[in-house]
């Protein structure tokens, strides 16, 4: 609470099939205390979880055992609802080969590989939903 308003949670849509690293990653973030996360498992059920959960940000992995993470994130930006929400693309596929089916990722997309520090990504957290804050 911040001169007697409530701060608003953001709200971070994780979708990749490694269960132990969503969990943690959704534990870790939510301890932060600025973010409210939902983390599922599979592709083919991320559209219907970003029209329930309405994210300020999605983090995806592209190699899910049930579906191809771009053709997720592209079923979820094609809807104008999500246009304009942050994407972080997290991989450990190489970014030409992420690049090859959907050349043009639509805007507000960053793409991180994997492995990579809690802290790191946490850091890219703030920058993008800052970035996309300010337009």
């Amino acid at each position: 609470m911040i001169n007697g308003f409530h701060m608003s949670k953001k709200k971070i849509l994780v979708i990749d099939d490694e269960v132990n690293f969503s969990n943690l990653l959704k534990i870790n973030l939510e301890d932060i205390g600025e973010y409210e996360v939902k983390a599922i498992y599979k592709g083919s059920e991320g559209y219907e979880a970003a029209r329930e959960f309405c994210p300020d940000m999605i983090i995806i992995d592209v190699v899910l055992k049930d579906a191809d993470g771009r053709d997720v994130l592209s079923l979820i930006k094609s809807d104008s609802q999500f246009q304009h929400v942050s994407v972080i693309i997290l991989s450990a596929v190489p970014l030409k080969q992420i690049l090859e089916k959907h050349p043009v990722l639509l805007g507000n997309t960053l793409i991180l590989s994997k492995p990579i520090t809690l802290a790191m990504l946490v850091e890219h957290i703030h920058q993008q939903l800052k970035k996309s804050e300010n337009g």
